[in-house]
């Protein structure tokens, strides 16, 4: 009985060894990490920000959009078009009526003016909001797929493409300066960057 009770006593004390061993790995490298390799610290942190400014962007942009939808879908069906001075919807509604041919002064400053109300009709704007719908979806699938694959890590050119997508929206309120895109030629760190062709020299 003796024999087993030691055989016993051994084994737990292996097994107990053991899992401090394996403790102390642990430990010793997530010191390491946390505090030792202190650039690899950094660039996760800064990692973590980036991906949270392009989410938060994200989210915004749809908010955008669903607001953008409401307002066409609240307008006059379109499409519309421009008959004399008056703007006509599918239906034959005057959405804005003209004014010279009855002898007031005209609605619009310039048939410019007129032309271009017609051009930015409720069926362009919903065709326009399905489009960056669909963009913003694969800017968050593909930009995503970007930063688990390379640290430190951006969505590269989507993270800028989705700025440039949010800059008509930049007098809306919750636009945030950190959503602009980079300046012309910067690089990901801001650096400015040159084309070959503009190199001087050999």
């Amino acid at each position: 009985m003796s024999k087993l009770w030691a055989r016993r006593e051994a084994w737990l004390s292996s097994r107990n060894a053991r899992k401090q061993q394996t403790y102390d790995a642990a430990a010793v490298a997530a010191f390491v990490r946390d505090h030792v390799d202190r650039p690899a610290v950094e660039r996760r942190r800064a990692y973590q920000r980036r991906v949270g400014v392009m989410d938060d962007l994200i989210q915004w942009m749809r908010v955008q959009l669903d607001e953008d939808e409401r307002f066409a879908r609240a307008a006059t069906e379109g499409p519309w078009f421009l008959r004399d001075e008056s703007i006509i919807g599918a239906d034959g509604t005057e959405v804005v009526a003209g004014g010279r041919l009855g002898g007031e002064a005209s609605v619009f400053e310039s048939t410019a003016d007129a032309l271009h109300i017609v051009v930015h009709d409720p069926v362009r704007v919903l065709r326009e909001v399905d489009a960056k719908r669909r963009l913003l979806y694969e800017f968050d699938r593909r930009a995503n797929h970007v930063r688990r694959t390379e640290l430190p890590a951006t969505g590269g050119v989507w993270d800028d493409l989705l700025r440039m997508l949010a800059l008509p929206y930049v007098d809306r309120p919750g636009y945030r300066d950190e959503w602009r895109p980079r300046p012309a030629g910067a690089g990901a760190g801001g650096e400015t960057t040159r084309c070959g062709s503009d190199r001087r020299g050999g």
